[in-house]
């Protein structure tokens, strides 16, 4: 008797967590809810905000599904951190429009996939988004609110000793088209929260900027907002508020940027992101897209694996301003800026001098700047530290790249190392490096200039201004034995020791030391 009570007691558990529609396929206290808004096939009639969401019962929206979620969810904490469990938003096949909700999901730890594993058929379409439950206009978005009613869904009380609060965000495998306004969007400069966005697989296409002014830009696609910038050196670099990593993406366009305000595809602030294996192709925005990537106020940004091309950018693909860069293993062909480096502009302050870029084992073709350097364009503080706090470029390849000011690099105030690279320039303008007031390595590298025609640079090939000091070492100057190689020295320093195939030529302007194989009487 006593085994028939619990055979029907443990039937009858089975049945009444199973109605709950938790499918326990990513951890013991996770929620699967699956969304089908487009077959009537299995879906029963449900009011707003009843149970939906297992097989037999479908949520016929995001909405409800989040509705539902609400009314059964619990807040747990994770890594002395709170948020609602684990919630799993599986998406039926099919295009969904984005015109009636935005998502706050602030406290939740969400994945968002299709249904179909790796199916590539879940589509959001942005081309009518009105958004109007939220003033900033992105479709999912992370903002403490009150424990009353925010629409669309109701905010729960949770414990209120607890002031961290952990929002987690992870999409997978699905597209994002004919976006004008953000799709996500953090703001915590006002509250505690600590917030994770994971993005792997997804596509996105065919956006353009938007009428919308966010700190006059335009929306980004994804915009993460933050405290300020650390108000004193030893708030600089501990744990970022945010994190971002960006997998096995895709982002293009066939659309041409035109709005009135410039706009941002990634904006992160007080952020440590990854982006890891993607590609970012066909985006043309010379007066609209200001940056592709704008990283600010105490991030760590790696790009790692990554493939750019054919793209138009305002002010430079990559913009870091007192954050952390870190560039390897990518590929840039084929970029076009109109105002600083093509490629990346870094700017860090006197008050931040710590802040730096390595780039390695990078390839940088047909990358051009209409009014400064072809490539890089670096303003910092000369804080002379030691070898390994320097801003780093090592084992790269520079070619056909073409700029003003110089064909690669343009730095002001700051300490630059170059290793193991090769450097061709066929600059027919500014020569290869522009370096103002900067202290530039440059060791053991292959650095050829193409351009034969001497006469055309009155300034030189490489350029040194207002007390730079450029250390040239151990270098091969691959050039016909027939053609100089044209330094500038004014008001500055150059040494140049064990140099190969180098027949130098010398522009002397109030040079302050000008050194060769420890000669130095040449200026």
């Amino acid at each position: 008797m006593l085994l028939k009570i619990l055979i029907i007691y443990f039937i009858f558990l089975n049945w009444f967590v199973l109605s709950l529609g938790q499918l326990k396929n990513y951890n013991d206290n996770s929620i699967t809810l699956i969304v089908d808004p487009f077959s009537n096939k299995n879906i029963n009639f449900y009011k707003s905000g009843e149970k939906c969401g297992d097989t037999h019962n479908r949520c016929k929206s995001i909405n409800d599904a989040i509705l539902y979620f609400n009314t059964i969810a619990i807040a747990t904490p994770n890594n002395n951190k709170l948020s609602y469990q684990q919630l799993n938003l599986q998406l039926a096949d099919g295009i969904y429009s984005t015109t009636e909700y935005s998502f706050n999901l602030f406290e939740f730890n969400i994945n968002i996939e299709p249904f179909n594993k790796n199916s590539k058929k879940v589509v959001f379409d942005g081309s009518n988004s009105s958004n109007k439950n939220n003033n900033n206009n992105a479709l999912f978005y992370v903002e403490p609110v009150s424990n009353t009613t925010s629409l669309p869904f109701k905010k729960r009380t949770i414990n209120s000793a607890t002031t961290s609060i952990l929002s987690s965000i992870s999409i997978s495998d699905i597209t994002f088209i004919s976006f004008s306004n953000t799709i996500i969007k953090i703001d915590n400069r006002n509250d505690d929260s600590y917030n994770i966005i994971n993005i792997n697989n997804c596509v996105f296409k065919n956006f353009t900027s938007s009428p919308q002014k966010i700190e006059k830009y335009g929306s980004p696609i994804i915009y993460l907002q933050s405290s300020s910038s650390p108000s004193s050196f030893l708030e600089q670099n501990q744990t970022q508020k945010q994190q971002l990593n960006i997998n096995n993406s895709v982002f293009k366009s066939s659309n041409l940027f035109t709005s009135l305000w410039k706009t941002r595809l990634i904006h992160i602030e007080n952020t440590k992101s990854l982006m890891n294996n993607n590609v970012f192709h066909n985006l043309n925005g010379l007066k609209s897209l200001s940056n592709l990537i704008y990283s600010r106020f105490n991030s760590d940004i790696t790009i790692n694996s990554n493939q750019f091309h054919d793209i138009v950018t305002y002010n430079g693909l990559i913009n870091s301003d007192n954050s952390m860069i870190k560039i390897i293993n990518s590929n840039f062909r084929s970029i076009i800026g109109n105002n600083f480096g093509s490629v990346l502009y870094f700017t860090t302050s006197s008050t931040f001098p710590s802040f730096t870029f390595f780039i390695e084992n990078c390839n940088f073709w047909n990358c051009t700047s209409l009014y400064s350097s072809g490539v890089i364009n670096a303003v910092g503080i000369n804080n002379n530290n030691n070898d390994n706090d320097k801003n780093k470029i090592i084992d790269c390849s520079f070619f056909n790249n073409k700029g003003p000011d110089s064909s690669i690099l343009s730095c002001q105030t700051i300490d630059i190392t170059i290793q193991y690279s090769k450097l061709i320039s066929t600059n027919s303008h500014g020569g290869t490096f522009l370096i103002y007031t900067s202290n530039l390595f440059v060791q053991n590298n292959y650095i050829q200039d193409e351009i034969n025609d001497d006469s055309i640079v009155d300034s030189g090939r490489i350029q040194t201004m207002g007390k730079a000091n450029l250390t040239m070492s151990s270098n091969n100057f691959g050039n016909d034995l027939n053609h100089k190689f044209k330094f500038s020295c004014d008001d500055s320093i150059i040494n140049l020791q064990n140099s190969q195939d180098l027949i130098p030529s010398f522009i002397c302007n109030q040079c302050l030391d000008f050194t060769i194989n420890n000669n130095n009487s040449i200026c």
